[in-house]
């Protein structure tokens, strides 16, 4: 059902529109219709403990941001914690991030998926590094 939906949209609606654009001369890169949001993680856990992680996150507001107070804040925890800490940091990463409610979507609900995908990568890589 929302293959058809998606079908319809990008071949029927978009495609005209994008086609158009590109035959004016508008660069590939400009002829951008939809936006995603970009989380980048990488943690090592020793001992069931976070000991060092990068996180980032783009596409969110203006520029890409390295989360650097999260990281600190997340060495030495267990993953069991993960997801109540990224939540706790909210005003932290509104500050940082600055989203923007857009056509694409309102800064709450960008700031709620942006906490929403870094708990599941985090939750995912230690779960990769866990012992079996």
């Amino acid at each position: 059902m929302l293959e058809r939906f998606k079908a319809f949209w990008q071949g029927v609606v978009l495609a005209p529109v994008v086609n158009l654009l590109l035959k004016l001369g508008v660069h590939p890169d400009l002829v951008t219709l939809v936006g995603t949001l970009g989380v980048a993680v990488g943690a090592q856990v020793i001992d069931g403990r976070m000991s060092e992680n990068r996180l980032a996150v783009g596409c969110i507001g203006p520029k890409p941001e390295r989360l650097t107070e999260l990281e600190n804040k997340l060495n030495g925890v267990q993953p069991a914690d993960i997801g109540r800490l990224v939540s706790e940091e909210k005003t932290y990463l509104r500050d940082l991030l600055r989203p923007v409610d857009d056509l694409l979507g309102s800064a709450d609900y960008k700031l709620y998926m942006a906490c929403t995908m870094l708990t599941d990568a985090l939750e995912s890589v230690t779960r990769s590094n866990a012992p079996d």
